[in-house]
């Protein structure tokens, strides 16, 4: 058996992003609004496009503010997530189940949770001489199934799921270079009863190597008997 763990930090490092954005936002909006009282009241009004630019600024940094702010929350409900599966690095073929677990405050009231099996690559450009712009996108992706549907979710304590599935034979390992890299995540969403997910993500090494017994056709594969 082998446990994976997921990384609470950068789960909410977007979500925190927002919140600094929306701070610095806060401030400009402030400053702006101090300069341009002080403009108005030496030229005897203040003009309506700092009017206008004004409340728009305001706005926005409100907007990120509570962006943030909600996905910090939403975040510190459920604590970091564990993954247990059968061996490490697993193989092109190789029937997979999953058992994951993690703790919950009271307040986290989970409706559904559901596993998704997702093979991603990641590539970075080269723009200029010191620029760079990086993309990952969805190569393949299948839920999986529930392997106890008699527990969906656990107790109140802790969060749990169990599921199955098998890594496609006629995809791809995984691969790292400087600038491309093929992930197999399995990504878990515990959907709360307020409709808002909570997504947690684990990378699954996978070997160039196909199980024993294993024949690939294709986009087909069959088991030899």
């Amino acid at each position: 058996m082998s446990l994976l763990l997921s990384n609470p930090r950068a789960r909410s490092g977007l979500h925190i992003t927002w919140l600094l954005a929306g701070m610095i936002i806060l401030f400009g909006s402030v400053t702006f609004a101090v300069v341009g009282t002080a403009m108005g009241a030496v030229a005897g009004s203040t003009p309506a496009w700092a009017i206008v630019a004004g409340v728009a600024s305001l706005g926005t940094g409100i907007g990120f503010l509570y962006a943030g702010g909600r996905g910090i929350y939403r975040a510190s409900q459920l604590s970091t997530g564990e993954l247990v599966v059968p061996r490490l690095p697993l193989r092109l073929g190789e029937p997979l189940e999953v058992h994951f677990s993690q703790r919950r405050s009271s307040r986290a009231n989970v409706a559904e949770i559901t596993a998704v099996l997702e093979l991603q690559e990641w590539v970075r450009y080269s723009m200029g001489q010191n620029a760079h712009a990086t993309d990952t996108h969805l190569v393949w992706s299948q839920e999986l199934e529930a392997a106890r549907p008699d527990d969906p979710i656990g107790d109140d304590s802790r969060l749990r799921g169990s599921w199955r599935g098998r890594i496609p034979a006629d995809q791809r390992p995984s691969f790292q270079v400087v600038n491309n890299a093929l992930q197999w995540v399995v990504r878990v969403t515990a959907e709360t009863t307020k409709g808002r997910n909570v997504e947690t993500a684990f990378v699954v090494p996978v070997l160039p190597e196909v199980i024993p017994g294993l024949e690939v056709r294709g986009a087909t594969q069959r088991e030899l008997r």
